[in-house]
């Protein structure tokens, strides 16, 4: 999973207001903020999902709105179970830990990035997309995740 994920860890501490973390999200051109303690453990994941554009939560803090518990993963943790995992979940980002302690996170758009590469290298080379396991059209992948409840 080296490479993959970000290891600019951006942070946003407890007591943050929401038009901070708003202000931050835009700033940085991120969608998931992790949500740090005094002692700068991540106690819980801000996502632009959990934005709202109503102006009187602009002054409230940020664990109001943030989600927990934090998934996490290792660094050598497969990709097709990083998959899995946020699938399941229903979630966007997963924190990288090592040594407890983040080192990244890993989002579904670097997941769809690498999915993306690994079909464009497919075209070039004039290989076949006929994997037994993954879809190679929209339609195709739509019917896989139906098929597992997704």
């Amino acid at each position: 999973m080296e490479g993959i994920y970000s290891k600019n860890l951006i942070c946003i501490k407890s007591g943050s207001t929401m038009g901070e973390a708003k202000d931050m999200m835009r700033e940085k051109r991120i969608r998931h903020l992790p949500v740090i303690d005094s002692q700068g453990r991540i106690n819980s994941m801000l996502s632009s999902h959990d934005m709202t554009d109503v102006p009187k939560f602009r002054d409230l803090p940020v664990e109001l709105f943030a989600s927990f518990p934090v998934r996490t993963v290792k660094p050598d943790t497969p990709l097709s179970l990083v998959a899995l995992t946020m699938l399941e979940e229903k979630i966007s980002s997963l924190i990288v830990v090592e040594n407890n302690e983040a080192i990244g996170i890993i989002t579904s758009d670097d997941l769809l990035f690498q999915f993306s590469l690994i079909l464009k290298d497919k075209e070039k080379s004039g290989g076949s997309y006929n994997w037994a396991n993954v879809a190679t059209t929209a339609g195709e992948f739509f019917r896989k995740l139906a098929d597992i409840g997704i």
